[in-house]
């Protein structure tokens, strides 16, 4: 893989696990999992797939030059990992997720965690918006926020700050079910990103092998009318309509991109 001047490179067998270990989470993996349980909502969907994503990297690091240990930030737990032989701190994102991020009000932007590890740890990244402006912006940093931020999270990780280099964000796209775009990105302390290096390349084609189920009309505790006493004209218009959608793979999918 191709040098950059602001963010090292990881071996090539490293990107295709991280890159195989998101595709699967959103693909089968979380479809298999709302089946298994027979969920017939998917409020927390977009929060399962994360769990999923979490996971999948944590098993894949084991054994390796990279740490990986979850960390809290308020009631979100995501997953930052470490690489000894880069120094590279690491964390994903969903694409969309940056880029609204990017676009909020400096100060409720900079209470996010990611504010806190570009500052930290890309605080050398050059700022091109700011080199153009004849005004200084004030990016308003609380200091002792961050402190404990990144304390927190270079704790769960049991390494000191001295060896982090640098930060890198892994930044994806899905959809139905599909991993469409893979990227490593250094970002500085307003967002921009400076340095990018393209994973998309190492995205797995993957074949759906989960088969997709309905639910059974014939299990009570999917009929709404078990134990009832129904009329004989309310018998006839269940008989004639079905009000209750079957739960495939492409709901699951579907549900997803909101």
């Amino acid at each position: 893989m191709k040098g950059h001047s602001y963010l090292p490179s990881l071996p090539e067998n490293t990107v295709r696990n991280i890159a195989e270990s998101i595709a699967t989470a959103v693909g089968d993996e979380i479809v298999a999992d709302v089946q298994s349980k027979r969920l017939i909502t998917q409020n927390g969907t977009n929060g399962r797939i994360w769990d999923i994503i979490h996971t999948n990297l944590f098993n894949v690091f084991r054994d390796s030059t990279i740490t990986a240990r979850p960390s809290r930030r308020g009631i979100w737990e995501f997953l930052p990992f470490f690489d000894k032989q880069t120094g590279v701190l690491y964390c994903c994102m969903k694409e969309k997720n940056f880029k609204r991020l990017s676009k909020m009000e400096t100060n409720k932007r900079n209470n996010h965690y990611l504010a806190a590890i570009a500052y930290s740890f890309n605080s050398d990244l050059p700022d091109f918006e700011q080199q153009l402006s004849l005004f200084p912006r004030e990016d308003s940093f609380d200091e002792r926020a961050i402190s404990q931020v990144i304390g927190q999270i270079l704790s769960d990780l049991s390494i000191p700050a001295s060896i982090v280099r640098r930060h890198g964000l892994i930044l994806f796209q899905n959809e139905l079910g599909q991993l469409l775009s893979l990227h490593c990105c250094a970002i500085n302390s307003s967002f921009k990103i400076v340095d990018s290096q393209n994973w998309s390349e190492f995205i797995p084609v993957m074949d759906s092998v989960v088969v997709e189920t309905n639910l059974d009309p014939h299990d009570p505790h999917n009929n709404p009318t078990h134990h009832l006493s129904l009329s004989k004209k309310a018998t006839n218009r269940i008989g004639r309509e079905s009000s209750i959608l079957p739960l495939s793979s492409d709901s699951v999918k579907k549900n997803d991109n909101k």
